[in-house]
């Protein structure tokens, strides 16, 4: 008696998944399903390869390098700059490290002459730095980050480093490395810190720009904060120049007036651009502030968080509960040569204003004295 047809195709069906299924798992690793590459797979045929704990275990330290990386001297340069470059003595650090012992204390230190200081004596994978400003200078309002630091010391062996360039290193070995190069010791070149000598003032640049509006319809115009002047031309007036343009949607704004109980909204905006440099408005809601309260305790300029340009946008479609008729705001500007300036600007559908003070010896302290002010 014959089998039935259908019998004899599973059957076959069978064999089929079963002999696929066999080459599958003779050419690919058992652990992860991922097919070795070309070259190698007649090699490392018959042979069972590393599973994914096995390739971890090949990258993470061994006891013996650990213990290597843990008796790495620590000699460490540093120096305590104020926002002027000047050093700053008898500013205080604290010096922790990975791995410390029940019975170690954090090392503290002085800053001496130079505002220099340098940390030794101790063994360790890195450390961390912490600095206390002394009295008259506080930590940096824009980055206090930078205070606290932490500082690899110890070099990984070359297999480890190899996997940290490409990326392979797991995260429980990332926790126990910092992956930035280890710190190179030279006292001729010390690690900077910052803080801010309070109440120090620059001698500023102050200038101010009324516009009422004129071209308002988007073409660009220059504002020098240097010059105190203002060009209309597709170039700046100087290097210290931003770039701005209004634009207001004439028709919508009338049909505003002349059916004013609707309380209409029309389009209208305010773009500021600085080529080859950066701004960054200051955070907060400064509408109903006094120019002069917009910046209050915070006019050190942010080293870094710039974007060359910013549009304030107020379309007539967006929710009520943001569109404005006006607007006052504070940006910080850097420009190309890495000086800094301040800026408030206010404006509306008349007139657009902005009080400037600007800072051209690169230090990023804007804090204005009126007896200090540069007369040129």
């Amino acid at each position: 008696m014959k089998p039935p047809k259908k019998l004899i195709v599973c059957a076959l069906i069978l064999f089929l998944v079963i002999f696929y299924f066999h080459k599958k798992n003779k050419y690919t690793d058992n652990e992860t399903g991922n097919m070795p590459n070309a070259i190698s797979v007649s090699a490392n045929e018959g042979r069972k390869l590393p599973t994914a704990a096995e390739r971890k275990e090949e990258i993470a330290p061994t006891a013996d390098e650990l213990r290597k990386m843990v008796e790495t001297p620590v000699e460490f340069y540093g120096q305590i700059l104020d926002q002027h470059n000047n050093p700053v003595e008898g500013a205080k650090i604290r010096c922790s490290w990975v791995y410390i012992s029940p019975t170690q204390s954090p090392i503290e230190v002085s800053t001496e002459s130079g505002g220099r200081f340098e940390i030794k004596g101790l063994k360790a994978i890195s450390i961390s730095i912490l600095v206390y400003p002394p009295a008259g200078y506080r930590v940096p309002q824009v980055d206090p980050e930078k205070l606290n630091d932490y500082i690899q010391i110890a070099d990984p062996p070359e297999r480890i480093q190899k996997h940290q360039r490409y990326g392979a290193l797991p995260p429980t070995v990332k926790s126990m490395l910092f992956i930035a190069e280890a710190y190179k010791p030279d006292k001729n070149t010390p690690k900077i810190f910052r803080v801010e000598k309070i109440g120090l003032s620059d001698a500023l640049y102050e200038r101010k720009l009324v516009n009422y509006n004129k071209n308002n319809n988007g073409s660009a115009l220059w504002f020098s904060l240097k010059k105190g002047s203002e060009g209309k031309s597709d170039r700046p007036v100087d290097e210290y120049s931003f770039e701005y343009s209004f634009y207001l949607n004439e028709s919508e704004r009338e049909a505003n007036k002349k059916d004013w109980k609707s309380n209409k909204q029309w389009s209208w905006g305010l773009k500021i651009k600085v080529p080859g440099g950066g701004i960054q408005v200051v955070p907060g809601d400064h509408s109903l502030s006094r120019p002069e309260e917009v910046f209050k305790g915070n006019e050190i300029a942010p080293e870094i968080g710039y974007q060359e340009e910013i549009i304030f946008d107020f379309p007539k479609d967006i929710d009520a509960s943001r569109w404005k008729d006006r607007m006052q705001t504070g940006c910080f500007i850097r420009f190309k040569d890495g000086t800094y300036a301040r800026i408030v600007i206010n404006a509306h559908e008349d007139l657009v204003s902005v009080q400037s003070y600007f800072n051209p010896t690169g230090s990023n302290n804007l804090k204005f004295d009126y007896s200090k002010r540069i007369k040129e």
